[in-house]
């Protein structure tokens, strides 16, 4: 490095707002996530300087749900979550080719997720134990 650099992967401020509520008449677990990433620096070989530019900034609102039951008399979380369901822009960085074109550019692209949103589901069974609902807490989950 030429100097003192903040590194590409370091956003200088984070914040995340998180919302979790438990329904004992459903058994089921609801949350939300919103997170905040302020821009993190990157250097752009078509400017001068080192690490002169910025990323957008990082947003994502996610929601989740836990179900509580029994399957084959076994306790079975059934897990569901999406995520970046307002479809932010999310752009991690830039990635610059190695030679410059005709123009005297280095061409460069976005390194931003493969999909806006992820989809999980899952099925968490937990063997030989049995699922009681007038025995969990809140504490429990």
């Amino acid at each position: 490095f030429p100097g003192l650099a903040t590194p590409t992967f370091a956003a200088r401020h984070n914040a995340s707002i998180v919302y979790k509520q438990w329904f004992p008449g459903l058994n089921t677990a609801f949350g939300a996530t919103y997170s905040f990433q302020s821009p993190r620096p990157y250097n752009d070989p078509n400017r001068p300087g080192f690490n002169q530019m910025r990323t957008p900034a990082y947003h994502d609102l996610s929601i989740n749900a836990s179900y509580l039951t029994n399957l084959w008399g076994n306790f079975t979380i059934l897990y569901v979550s999406a995520t970046n369901l307002p479809g932010f822009e999310q752009v991690y960085g830039y990635q610059f080719g190695e030679e410059a074109g005709a123009d005297g550019t280095f061409p460069s692209r976005a390194i931003t997720p493969p999909a806006r949103h992820f989809l999980f589901v899952g099925l968490f069974i937990n063997f030989g134990k049995r699922y009681r609902a007038s025995e969990t807490t809140k504490e429990d989950l």
